[in-house]
């Protein structure tokens, strides 16, 4: 499904970086139509008021203050901005794919590992102005053993003073969050469900320092029994879609246990996918909260909203499909009160499409304006 984006998604990754114009004290958007995810509502005119980098006002139609620089959206649907919360920045070259994913309508990612803690870097030049891209929440490294699926230029680790060890060097070069990896690829879930590739004791090594450091876990576990491991360790979410027996999902539910499901990074493993997705019926319909992902860096960037539309082949509501995109994710990073919706307080986080996503997610996939922090990246 994926490759009818790639040649779009280079197309981005080919346009020199724009500079985020900064605002003037005042912005005013009017809005023709605006996206609300919390009341599922598309609301009809709506002016949004803007000063620095946080939204002020919102309300409908409403006089137009004196002395506001207007920003003409009458014609489109605005949206708060995207998050996706299973990316990889650094596969490919850190500034195109930090420009491509903005211009996508993703303001905010979670970037779940990366080679010589890059993807930290990357976020340090973002936040300074250096490279223009989303906000990112970061991972350092991708914890895994030896030899396994995440033994990336050797460097795996082995043994529970090891796993210990590269989580508290992850924490101590900055990372927001650990990824830990406990399982291999779907292929591998499917196939042998109880296969996992680190022990009960190296899990609850990594857990434990996160933990201590009052950081969250994020585990790579597909497989039945690996999934099981890590929500019983205490992981707040799985980086994939996972086979998941009923007690495994009972204790998500109780626990508020997200799952990430990055169905279009399975699009080469056929079988494995169809019986994701059947999984996907069964997880969504169990009320397991769920935010959007899409491990962009196997799947191109810039093409993240397509992701969107596998979630809702999968079953998912479109209204559902956009919050995990939106509030929902945004509430997996520990960050409701800033980002995730269009209301008073939150940063200025908007996107603006044509058409209503609530009846087609695809239209999210065509974005017309950008504004991350009351800054502009895109306009008609």
């Amino acid at each position: 499904m994926f490759r009818r984006f790639i040649p779009a998604a280079i197309g981005l990754l080919a346009v020199a970086p724009l500079q985020g114009r900064a605002q003037d004290s005042l912005v005013a958007i009017r809005a023709g139509h605006l996206l609300d995810v919390q009341q599922g509502t598309l609301e009809g005119e709506t002016l949004i008021l803007i000063k620095g980098a946080r939204i002020v006002q919102v309300s409908p139609g409403g006089t137009l203050p004196a002395g506001a620089r207007v920003i003409d959206l009458s014609k489109l649907t605005v949206v708060p901005g995207m998050i996706d919360a299973h990316v990889h920045l650094t596969i490919g070259t850190p500034d195109s794919t930090a420009l491509a994913t903005l211009r996508a309508g993703f303001t905010t990612v979670q970037d779940l590992g990366a080679l010589n803690h890059a993807n930290l870097d990357l976020r340090k030049a973002i936040e300074s102005g250096k490279t223009i891209g989303p906000r990112i929440h970061s991972a350092g490294s991708w914890i895994g053993v030896k030899g396994g699926i995440c033994d990336f230029d050797g460097r795996g680790v082995r043994g529970e003073n090891e796993f210990a060890a590269r989580t508290r060097e992850d924490i101590t070069n900055g990372a927001d969050l650990i990824k830990v990896c406990v399982t291999g690829w779907p292929a591998d879930g499917y196939r042998f469900p109880d296969s996992v590739e680190i022990t009960e004791a190296e899990l609850a090594a990594v857990v434990r320092e996160a933990k201590a450091a009052n950081k969250k876990v994020i585990a790579h576990a597909i497989g039945r029994r690996g999934a099981f491991m890590a929500v019983s360790a205490g992981v707040q979410a799985l980086a994939h879609s996972a086979f998941l027996d009923s007690t495994t999902i009972a204790m998500m539910k109780a626990r508020g246990v997200y799952l990430i499901p990055t169905l279009l990074s399975f699009q080469g493993d056929r079988p494995a996918l169809l019986a994701l997705q059947k999984e996907m019926r069964v997880i969504l319909a169990s009320g397991i909260p769920i935010a959007m992902g899409t491990d962009a860096g196997v799947t191109p960037h810039g093409g993240n909203a397509a992701e969107l539309e596998t979630m809702v082949e999968a079953g998912m509501a479109p209204l559902s499909a956009i919050r995990s995109a939106t509030i929902d994710a945004a509430a997996l990073l520990g960050m409701s009160e800033s980002i995730g919706s269009v209301t008073r307080g939150t940063m200025a986080d908007l996107i603006a499409v044509e058409g209503n996503p609530l009846e087609d997610v695809r239209t999210l996939q065509h974005i017309l304006f950008v504004m991350k922090a009351g800054r502009t990246y895109l306009t008609p």
